[in-house]
């Protein structure tokens, strides 16, 4: 399945990663309505969890997350993607980023942005995880332009 970004949606999330002070990380997810069976997946929600973060990772607690995703049954939409930060320029998932990800659903996707998201604008400037039976696994170029794809917001055409 592709996970299908909007571009709006993708420069508030990594816009979110800069919030004062400037040297903690965050996080950020993508929610969007349940696909149908095969169907791309296109993310419509950008939530910002209440959260404790410190330079080197974030927690959000039990009852955070519950906020955070009481929206997704009674709207029918699925926690498809998450955005995080890094303190440096390594982007892989640690031990930490394992246990405490949103998910460990098979094709979930999360990204990390180096650097607390300073220099983060694309895609392949971050490091591209997916969960495959219940293991994060970094993809390559090839696999981002496969599996995550950030697309416009607004085609405008007029003079």
């Amino acid at each position: 399945m592709t996970l299908y970004i909007p571009a709006e949606l993708w420069v508030a999330a990594t816009d979110s990663l800069l919030y004062h002070p400037h040297d903690r990380e965050r996080v950020a997810f993508f929610d969007g309505p349940r696909p149908s069976d095969g169907g791309p997946a296109v993310a419509t929600t950008l939530v910002l969890p209440e959260l404790v973060n410190t330079w080197g990772n974030y927690r959000v607690s039990a009852e955070a997350m519950s906020r955070a995703g009481k929206h997704l049954r009674a709207l029918g939409m699925l926690r498809f993607a998450q955005l995080h930060s890094h303190p440096t320029e390594w982007t892989g998932h640690s031990e930490y980023d394992d246990e405490h990800a949103f998910t460990r659903r098979t094709g979930a996707i999360s990204i990390v942005a180096p650097h607390y998201g300073a220099c983060a604008s694309g895609l392949h400037d971050c490091g591209v995880h997916m969960c495959e039976a219940g293991t994060w696994r970094q993809l390559d170029a090839a696999e981002i332009d496969r599996y995550v794809r950030v697309i416009p917001s607004k085609l405008d055409f007029r003079p």
